[in-house]
């Protein structure tokens, strides 16, 4: 699924803090030159010489784990940093692993900001509401007023807003259930309910939803007088800005 902006922002803020630790304890690695040992007669090397370096393994292992938890956060299935993302684990205190894993780190936080890292169904289900909002738009800018083409334009916005609702749900960790102890799929009002009792938003913002709701059932149902060309106007604007905030 893709990131909300509020949720994007603090996965780089973690991604940033991530980075920010592997170069200090890069920064802390010790250098130790072995010269070889040689036999008296000094022409012949029992050891070769080699250089070793000393990380601060109890910091590494931890830097580890919080980079393996953050990479299988949100690199999907299927995308080419996916396996990395599993075997980052396995890792031992490696100079070499340590560098290579701050680039790779650094080019992964980039791609999350550029959303190239969003599962390709959600930025396809975000195109379709798009398109959906931009048709109930046209239906009001091209319409004429006395023709009742705000009806059709409150049905689709408020069939956007009900599916952003079940999409924001699903999102939720714990999920936050779409479904009655039926089986039947909640209506808006039990999904604005639900999300709000999860913390998601507020009163204030759940009874703009219901208000948004209520006009698309009476556009559903045809009561046609209840609401008002500029209610639906007020009503796009308010679920353009939602999806922003949630999507």
């Amino acid at each position: 699924m893709g990131f909300p902006p509020q949720m994007r922002q603090r996965l780089l803020t973690r991604f940033d803090q991530l980075l920010a630790e592997g170069k200090r304890i890069l920064g802390t690695v010790e250098r130790e030159d072995h010269p070889g040992v040689m036999t008296m007669s000094g022409n012949f090397v029992l050891d070769p010489p080699c250089t070793v370096f000393h990380l601060d393994e109890d910091s590494f292992h931890r830097w580890r784990a919080n980079c393996s938890t953050l990479l299988c956060l949100v690199i999907p299935s299927g995308h080419t940093h996916r396996q990395f993302a599993m075997n980052v684990a396995r890792y031992g205190p490696d100079l070499a692993f340590l560098r290579r894993s701050l680039a790779t780190l650094a080019a992964i936080r980039d791609d999350l900001q550029a959303g190239l890292l969003d599962d390709v169904a959600d930025q396809i289900q975000a195109e379709i509401a798009s398109n959906y909002m931009g048709q109930a738009e046209r239906l009001l800018v091209e319409g004429q007023p006395g023709r009742l083409d705000h009806v059709p334009a409150a049905v689709l916005a408020g069939a956007v807003l009900e599916k952003s609702l079940r999409d924001l749900c699903a999102r939720q960790n714990p999920l936050v259930p779409i479904v009655n102890a039926k089986g039947d799929l909640l209506a808006m009002n039990a999904l604005i309910d639900a999300l709000r009792k999860a913390g998601m938003f507020n009163e204030l913002k759940a009874k703009q939803l219901r208000a948004w709701a209520d006009i698309r059932n009476k556009a559903a149902h045809g009561e046609f007088d209840a609401f008002a060309r500029a209610d639906v106007e007020t009503m796009i604007q308010g679920v353009q800005q939602f999806l922003a905030e949630n999507q």
